[in-house]
C-alpha cells in the first residue's frame, strides 16, 4: 500500500448522492448494488487513484468502485462520495466486511516489498495504534505473500528487466519501482 490524496468530490456528485438516497428510502429492502448510479463518476476516483488499486498499488486494468465501510455494514453509506475507494475487482470482493486499512490514511513508507520475494511487510513507520488493522489487511487481502499478488508484482519486475522505463514502473506499480531502484536494478 502507499499513501494516496484524498479524491476530491466531482461536481455531480451531490445529485448522485441525493438520488442514491432517495432510492435507498423507496426500497428499504433492496441491494444498492441494484440501482449503483455511483458508476457515474468512477472515472473521476480511477483519476484520483492514478488507475491504482487502494491496496495493490499497482495499476487496476478494470477496476471498480469499493465501499471502503461495505454496504452490508452500512447501508446508508452507499452514495457517500467518502465511502469510495478504487479497487481492483479482487481485492473488493475479497474485502467484504472486515475493517481494513484505509488508503487514505496511509503514510509513505508504511509498506516495502521484500527483495526477491516481492511479498509486502510493514515497516516501523505504521503508528503503532494502527499496526493491528495493517496486519489484518495485508492477511485478509492476500497483500503481504498470496501467489497472485506475488505474480502480478513479479510481471512489472519482468516489464523492467525486459525494457520497460522505470518512470512507467513507477506511475503503474510504486511499490515495485521502489524495490528495484532499492536494490539497484536502475
Amino acid at each position: 500500500m502507499i499513501p494516496v490524496a484524498r479524491v476530491p468530490e466531482p461536481g455531480g456528485w451531490p445529485r448522485v448522492e441525493e438520488r442514491g438516497n432517495a432510492w435507498l428510502a423507496a426500497h428499504p429492502d433492496r441491494d444498492p448494488h441494484d440501482k449503483p448510479i455511483w458508476r457515474e463518476h468512477v472515472e473521476a476516483l480511477a483519476r484520483g487513484f492514478g488507475y491504482r488499486c487502494g491496496w495493490l498499488a499497482m495499476h487496476a486494468f478494470h477496476g471498480q468502485v469499493d465501499h471502503l465501510v461495505p454496504i452490508a455494514t452500512s447501508r446508508n453509506r452507499a452514495y457517500e462520495w467518502a465511502n469510495l475507494r478504487y479497487a481492483d475487482p479482487w481485492i473488493n470482493s475479497k474485502k467484504r466486511q472486515f475493517e481494513v486499512l484505509d488508503p487514505y490514511e496511509v503514510g509513505d513508507d508504511w509498506f516495502e516489498l521484500v527483495w526477491p520475494s516481492l511479498e509486502l511487510r510493514m515497516t516501523s513507520a505504521v503508528p503503532i495504534d494502527r499496526r493491528e488493522v495493517a496486519a489484518r489487511t495485508l492477511r485478509l487481502l492476500g497483500l503481504d505473500h498470496e501467489e497472485e499478488v506475488i505474480r502480478y508484482r513479479q510481471s512489472w519486475l519482468d516489464s523492467y528487466r525486459n525494457g520497460a522505463p522505470i518512470e512507467v514502473v513507477r506511475d503503474w506499480a510504486p511499490l515495485v519501482a521502489r524495490a528495484i531502484e532499492r536494490n539497484k536494478e536502475t
